[in-house]
């Protein structure tokens, strides 16, 4: 049996490493800030960082930076639902912002929920932010398409009659 996560409840780091053999969880409401770095362990889901909390660094004027090393080259952000929100297609979050440069980037996942819902992500790296777009999962916008031309080929044929 794999053992959960650790929950952190508040914690600064002060350009230490915090780290957890079996990943993070980061709860609602609650704070990782500070500098340092935020290590994976080594045990099955090491390299999970959960995050349903608030994440901070130092200020972009610091030279000292929050650091995770959780992901790993090839690894993904997933997109995991939360409390049954389903956003409506437009609707935009920002993942994650950061000061100064940021170094490699990672692919977004959303979990398969989204898709059975109608909505997927659309991923836009910007300068200093990740930006999630909501879109109409593609077999929903072909079923919007499909219930439109049967709208106009209804009204098409009432008109003749």
């Amino acid at each position: 049996m794999r053992p959960d996560p650790i929950s952190i409840p508040l914690t600064q780091i002060d350009a230490g490493t915090l780290t957890a053999a079996n990943g993070f969880l980061l709860e609602n409401g609650k704070n990782l800030v500070g500098k340092g770095l935020v290590s994976k362990g080594a045990g099955p889901s090491a390299s999970r960082f959960l995050n349903r909390g608030y994440v901070e660094g130092p200020p972009s004027a610091s030279s000292d930076w929050l650091n995770f090393d959780t992901f790993l080259a090839g690894s993904t952000l997933m997109v995991t639902p939360w409390n049954g929100f389903v956003p409506d297609a437009g609707d935009t979050c920002t993942l994650v912002t950061w000061g100064g440069s940021l170094s490699g980037s990672a692919p977004v996942l959303a979990d398969p929920w989204f898709g059975n819902h109608g909505i997927q992500f659309t991923p836009r790296w910007n300068a200093n932010s990740l930006v999630l777009t909501a879109v109409p999962e593609p077999c929903t916008l072909a079923l919007l398409g499909m219930v439109g031309l049967c709208a106009l080929f209804v009204a098409g044929v009432r008109k003749r009659t």
